[in-house]
Formats: C-alpha cells, sequence, structure tokens
C-alpha cells in the first residue's frame, strides 16, 4: 500500500485480488486510488482445483501484463494460469517459512513449484528469498530484494504527537511498550505476554499497548487474564495513527 501510494498510477495502476469475501481495511482508498478489488474463495487445501478452475477463468477474461504474487501455497497456481494468457508473473517472499516441521512441509508441497513458474523474484530480505526460492535463484539476474516501503516521516517524534497520545490512553505517568502487528502465531505475541509477566514483577507503572487483530486475539486476551496482568495491557484494535 506504501508503494501504491506513491507510486505514478498514469503509468502503472494496482489491482488487487483477495482471498475472502469480507471487506478489507484498505478497500475504500484503493477504490479511490483506482484500483479494483476481486474477491476469491478462501484457500482450504481440498479446493485447489475449483480455485485453479476460476483462476483460469479469470486471466482469460482479465489478461494483465504483469501479475505479483504474495501468497505462498497457492502462487503457483494463479502465476501458472496468468502465464498461459500472456502474463509476466513475480513470486514474492515477504518472511522465511515456519519452523515447525509439518508446516514447512505442507507449505513446500504448495508454495516450491512457483521456482518454475515466475519470470522474477523479489523478496523484502535475501533471507527470505533463499528460504522461498533457494540460493540459485536469489544469485541469478533474475533477482532482487525489494525493502518493504516506510514514509520515514511520518515517524519523526515530536512531543506534542507524544504526550497528546499518553493523556488520550491516560499514560502519562507509565512506561509505554508498544506492538503493531496482526494477531496471528508469526507476530509472536505470547512471548510478548511473558515479556510483560516479567516486567511486571519489577514495577507496576507499565503498559503494553498490542495494536491490530486477528485469530489470536481472543486467545491472548485469556493469557492476560489468567496471568492478571489486565491492567497492564491495552488492545487498541486497528487504528488510523499507527506513526503517534
Amino acid at each position: 500500500m506504501n508503494l501504491y501510494r506513491n507510486m505514478n498510477r498514469e503509468l502503472i495502476q494496482f489491482d488487487f485480488m483477495v482471498f475472502t469475501s469480507e471487506p478489507g481495511d484498505y478497500d475504500k482508498e484503493i477504490n479511490n486510488l483506482g484500483g479494483i478489488i476481486y474477491h476469491m474463495p478462501v484457500f482450504k487445501g481440498t479446493n485447489y482445483l475449483t480455485l485453479y478452475k476460476a483462476f483460469t477463468e479469470f486471466f482469460k477474461k482479465n489478461p494483465y501484463r504483469i501479475v505479483h504474487a504474495h501468497i505462498g501455497s497457492l502462487a503457483p497456481a494463479y502465476l501458472k494460469c496468468a502465464k498461459a494468457n500472456g502474463s509476466y508473473a513475480i513470486a514474492h517472499s515477504h518472511a522465511t517459512n515456519s519452523n515447525k516441521f509439518g508446516e514447512r512441509i505442507i507449505f513446500s508441497l504448495f508454495a516450491n513449484g512457483v521456482r518454475n513458474i515466475a519470470d522474477y523474484f523479489f523478496a523484502c530480505s535475501r533471507e527470505a528469498g533463499i528460504d522461498r526460492f533457494g540460493t540459485k535463484i536469489v544469485n541469478s539476474n533474475n533477482f532482487s530484494i525489494i525493502k518493504n516501503a516506510i514514509d520515514s516521516k511520518k515517524f519523526i517524534y515530536s512531543d506534542e504527537r507524544h504526550f497528546a497520545l499518553k493523556k488520550k490512553f491516560n499514560l502519562e505517568n507509565d512506561l509505554v511498550i508498544g506492538h503493531v502487528g496482526r494477531f496471528v502465531e508469526s507476530k509472536n505475541h505470547r512471548f510478548i505476554v511473558e515479556i510483560a509477566e516479567e516486567f511486571c514483577r519489577e514495577r507496576q507503572n507499565i503498559k503494553f499497548v498490542l495494536v491490530g487483530r486477528g485469530e489470536e486475539e481472543e486467545n491472548i486476551k485469556a493469557l492476560v487474564s489468567k496471568k492478571n496482568l489486565d491492567k497492564h495491557f491495552i488492545f487498541a484494535g486497528i487504528r488510523n495513527d499507527i506513526p503517534d
């Protein structure tokens, strides 16, 4: 989204394919910037062939010059269908794979085929590229590191913004530790709670502010309550003032 907001959209336009029927947090902004959002069914493993057929029909009707793949497990399917209709295919790795053996095996079964399909390979780090594409591809001319786009000006510190937000949450006298991320296992909220438990043994005027939402949110709230840390945690949800 940061790239999309700042690029010349008269030369390049992004449209988005998402695997959910639910509205997304950026839908309105994408539409205002000229982008189209296509909704596909959630991938459940068992509906792979159904989705493959849907991709085939989609790219016949919508021949895109470039298709940029971000979702690992389905990327080989829709990139193959896109290439069959004349598209250039980009595969993009945003992280290293899971440390859990079973998850790595399942991911590899679905995702590794992208190595033989994509024309170009992107990753947010060399490590993320090697883990997904292998050393041979990472060392080739078809691989590039595309760093995550951040508008650093928004994060310049100011006392005014700092104290206004602390006052809004009644945190003037507290040490504040913040975390921004979806409530999913890979963001490691359980470890944050463990850290909080240790901190709160040493001092009481400390607050942990967790921004985001996701499937693990209720489990993390339950864990916080189990450890009697409720007064030290603020679950701030989805916000539009992340830099503050």
